[in-house]
């Protein structure tokens, strides 16, 4: 190959290398002009973020000031109030609007008013937006904002509650309402809004959005910054617009290709030159001088004493000295002693004249114009004719954006191989699961022809004509017929339809059967009786369905087949026992019907013996009746001292205990004779209209003083205009005063004890007495309903009476053709319910008649 061609070829050759390296260059230059856009997003992004704390807390000093001048007395009343309030919502944008509260939270007074007078009267506590933080501001006694929620009439903001004290009373709140929007607005200026869409979220949700259209914005690029306003966590988002982005990133990496390109081509034409000329030795030299004073890397060279002899423009910049201060002069005068840096060199240089050939290392440190580089250094001998070295050559190229392409080429290698792993293993997963499911579908397939073979049942298959084409062993097994007499006939030819042997029922249960079958239709259980191969009969259920391809074609039925041969025999030995049993059943009902009899006759007695029991008592009741009005009435005159002084007061004590014990026993003993005579059947109601109001203001009278004793509160809820009831009103006072009684004795201190009635037209009057006292187990309920029956032993024995309360109730209730209902849970009270019928209401009268 000539020379020419050689110098063309090489020269092409530098071109291409250099080109090559440049776009790599415009390459790296653009990423970094990106990272750079990244980094001046997220400093507006904080710079935004810092803005709309410092704007947001400034507007909480509203509260504060409002708060100070009502500690200092400097505002006291309403006016005052507006005065400052129109003031600073003149003053400061955002403040959506001031009001006063009551103590209780309510509105007293809002400005402005318009769009916020339907707030008046209404308590802070019903808007959940800020309920959270009234409740906190009331409890802790301190001033808090809310978080960001939807105001009532639209918009999105929160709230700056401050308590108001006054000689250690809380008299009020000051609400201070501000819009998130204006504050927002304001904080950011119209040059973040001109070339930024910028978003603020709390908790997730999109609170604010303001600057360029999202269609304008860049998706690439976006900076998050979180701060903390009003005590929560805000996050403010930001996005370059296209044109922003592009002014930040610039032409840079354009610049170096439009720069570089021409530049390469020029070197590598120079470089031709050279190498197809090099006969003349002064255009050699310019070209090389050119060469070395533009190369992007620093070149030098050093006599054998290390004084400078030549030196390109990149060394010149990176040591921030004029040609004239490097040139004649060692390293250590030109940029001093370099701790660790000089070593290098000189072990470098060292190993060069020690091996005479080129030696290349890689080393980092800073240069004198502030930049810390990455440094590739090449230092090779410069020779002679005579091959002695006379000079030492050093090149220092630049290669960070190399070493950054390196580490970023080497994490992308590690995240591709781990990428590789990870679906190497689900694709190993993936496949072991269909390994898995295959093994799985072929077991399942031998499992099922398997269970088919050896199943008590037999498994069937038919044809698109209805015709089987597949019935396992067992159907054989049973009735011992040959496979051939079966497979290739329909199932109403095999049992015989065509040729009569069916009566009339079977045959219409077969045309059934059929005609589903026909249709396509699944059916279940379907009987009928065939014969084996040695005649005997044999009963089969059946069950099948229809089986269709993907399509939807009809290919045919498959089903499955039970003996009940041995079921039908056991249900017509059912049928026997049966009849045998319903046999037996009459006979030992003759039997019950003469132990009744006898029973009969026993309970008659029983009978005669309570009627002759309850004579007893009513007329023992009866006879204690007359000598306890004696006493009684001897004890009241006693008492009121009719007859003169008793002397000491003790005395006096003593008869008003006579007075009260015998009226005691005086109403129990009634209580007896009135027991007495519901079960003898001789109780008389004396009907009249009765007011149930006034029944039962006179019977809570009767016990009030008991009530007020245990601090028990008394309740009395009548409904108005209650209607007139057709009944005794003695009987209706003895049911009301038991009741009452009742729940105020087994009530314990600080109680409660409520008497309700009422009534609708669709029924009658309803009577309940409610308490919260001791209760009653459900199990006893129906115990103390019963005469001398009562509950709950260890309490009722410190009590007086002796269980004929709620019986008595019972039987009065049930007398006027009312119902008794008891509803008690130990430990939380009891809830007793008269209901009197809709027929006992007397219709146009109220309590005022």
């Amino acid at each position: 190959m000539k020379a020419p061609t050689r110098h063309l070829l090489a020269a092409t050759f530098l071109g291409l290398t250099l080109g090559a390296v440049l776009v790599f260059a415009s390459h790296v230059v653009y990423q970094r002009q990106i990272e750079g856009a990244r980094e001046a997003t997220a400093r507006r992004s904080q710079q935004a973020a810092y803005q709309i704390e410092l704007l947001t807390d400034a507007r909480l000093g509203v509260g504060r000031y409002l708060r100070e001048l009502w500690a200092d007395g400097g505002i006291s009343t309403e006016q005052q109030f507006r005065h400052h309030a129109k003031a600073l919502l003149d003053t400061y944008a955002g403040i959506r609007f001031i009001a006063r509260l009551d103590a209780d939270g309510r509105f007293i007074w809002i400005a402005p008013e318009d769009g916020h007078a339907d707030l008046i009267g209404r308590s802070l506590r019903d808007d959940p937006g800020v309920r959270e933080t009234y409740d906190y501001v009331s409890g802790q006694g301190v001033a808090a904002s809310s978080p960001p929620y939807e105001f009532i009439g639209g918009g999105t903001g929160f709230a700056n509650l401050s308590p108001l004290n006054r000689d250690g009373r809380r008299v009020g709140y000051v609400n201070v309402a501000f819009a998130t929007a204006p504050i927002i607005e304001r904080a950011l200026g119209e040059g973040i809004k001109a070339r930024f869409q910028v978003e603020v979220h709390y908790g997730g949700r999109l609170i604010h959005a303001t600057g360029v259209a999202a269609t304008q914005a860049t998706a690439d690029i976006s900076a998050a910054t979180d701060v903390r306003v009003l005590g929560r966590r805000w996050t403010v988002t930001l996005r370059p617009s296209a044109t922003a982005l592009a002014s930040q990133v610039g032409n840079a990496h354009i610049a170096v290709l439009v720069v570089g390109l021409p530049a390469a081509f020029l070197i590598s034409l120079l470089a031709g030159m050279f190498l197809s000329r090099h006969e003349a030795l002064r255009a050699s030299e310019a070209m090389a001088a050119a060469l070395i004073e533009n190369v992007p890397s620093s070149l030098n060279i050093k006599d054998l004493s290390g004084r400078y002899l030549r030196v390109n423009r990149t060394f010149c910049e990176w040591a921030q000295r004029p040609l004239s201060e490097i040139i004649g002069r060692t390293e250590n005068e030109v940029h001093g002693d370099r701790e660790g840096t000089s070593d290098f060199i000189r072990d470098q240089e060292a190993d060069v004249y020690d091996q005479g050939a080129p030696i290349y290392r890689e080393r980092f440190s800073s240069f004198r114009d502030g930049v810390d580089r990455h440094v590739l250094v090449a230092k090779f001998p410069i020779t002679d004719g005579s091959g002695q070295t006379v000079a030492l050559g050093t090149a220092v190229t630049d290669i960070s954006k190399q070493k950054e392409a390196e580490e970023v080429l080497r994490r992308s290698h590690e995240e591709l191989e781990k990428l590789v792993a990870d679906r190497t293993r689900e694709l190993r997963s993936e496949i072991r699961v269909r390994e898995i499911a295959e093994t799985s579908w072929r077991e399942s397939e031998e499992r099922l022809r398997d269970i088919a073979e050896s199943a008590s049942d037999w498994v069937w298959e038919m044809d698109q004509d209805l015709r089987f084409t597949y019935i396992s062993d067992r159907f054989f097994q049973i009735t011992e017929l040959d496979r051939s007499a079966l497979l290739g006939k329909t199932r109403w030819e095999f049992a015989g339809e065509a040729d009569g042997d069916m009566d009339d029922e079977d045959r219409a249960r077969f045309a059934e059967h059929r005609a589903d079958m026909e249709a396509r239709r699944p059916f279940r259980n379907f009987e009928y009786t065939l014969r084996g191969k040695g005649g005997d009969e044999i009963s089969v259920r059946l069950s099948g369905r229809p089986v269709f391809d993907v399509t939807g074609v009809f290919l045919g039925y498959r089903g499955a087949g039970t003996d009940v041969t041995a079921t039908r025999a056991a249900e017509r030995a059912l049928v026997r026992a049966k009849e045998d049993l319903e046999r037996r059943v009459d006979e030992r009902t003759k039997e019950l019907r003469h132990e009744v009899a006898v029973r009969r006759r026993a309970q008659e007695m029983a009978d005669q013996a309570s009627r002759a029991k309850t004579d007893f008592l009513a007329n023992v009741s009866h006879e204690f009746r007359t000598p306890l009005n004696g006493i009684i009435g001897f004890s009241e005159i006693m008492a009121s001292e009719v007859f003169g002084p008793l002397g000491a007061p003790r005395y006096r004590e003593y008869a008003e205990d006579i007075i009260r014990s015998g009226r005691h026993l005086l109403t129990l003993i009634n209580d007896v004779l009135d027991v007495s005579r519901i079960e003898a059947g001789a109780m008389t109601l004396h009907e009249e209209p009765v007011d149930l109001a006034r029944a039962v203001e006179e019977c809570a009278a009767m016990v009030e003083q008991r009530a007020e004793a245990k601090e028990i509160v008394l309740v009395k809820d009548v409904q108005p205009d209650l209607p007139a009831l057709l009944a005794d009103v003695t009987r209706i006072k003895q049911i009301l005063l038991n009741l009452v009684t009742n729940a105020v004795k087994f009530t314990e201190q600080g109680g409660r004890v409520c008497v309700a009635v009422s009534w609708s037209a669709d029924g009658g009057h309803v009577l309940t007495v409610s308490d919260t006292g001791i209760g009653i187990d459900p199990q006893d309920i129906p115990k103390v309903l019963t005469p001398f029956g009562q509950a709950h032993r260890a309490f009722t024995r410190a009590h007086e009476g002796f269980g004929l309360g709620l019986s008595l109730v019972h039987s009065l209730t049930e007398e006027h053709d009312g119902t008794l209902d008891i509803d008690s849970t130990p430990g939380e009270g009891t809830v007793v319910t008269v209901r009197f019928p809709k027929a006992r209401v007397i219709s146009g009268t109220g309590a005022a008649s």
